[in-house]
């Protein structure tokens, strides 16, 4: 009878750890693009008036629109040719060139 007790005692402890362990990980793995920002730097290609045109290092390129809450420089400002690093939140749409819409832009250095 002793040694069933002990024998439930430390299953039951070792199943306590292993879920610890488990929640350890996940919180880890799960909190890593917690407060990261997503970012592109490409070279402008065309500059439109409601968006750009980008091509960043990999040569895919991106159509850049606008929040409406931008808060980042005038699109005008950035002769083609010249480098920049878009800010954006959500999702980027898989279409030929890709679109995302920018919260920021700036002039990469």
């Amino acid at each position: 009878m002793q040694s069933k007790k002990k024998i439930a005692i430390g299953i039951s402890v070792s199943i306590l750890l292993l879920a610890i362990v488990l929640v350890v990980l996940y919180m880890k793995l799960g909190k890593s693009d917690v407060g990261k920002e997503n970012t592109i730097v490409g070279t402008v290609l065309e500059i439109k008036e409601s968006n750009i045109l980008i091509r960043d290092e990999t040569g895919a390129e991106y159509v850049v629109f606008l929040e409406s809450d931008y808060n980042g420089e005038e699109i005008g400002t950035f002769p083609e040719g010249s480098r920049v690093r878009i800010w954006f939140a959500g999702e980027i749409a898989e279409t030929y060139p890709m679109q995302v819409t920018a919260y920021r832009i700036e002039k990469d250095s």
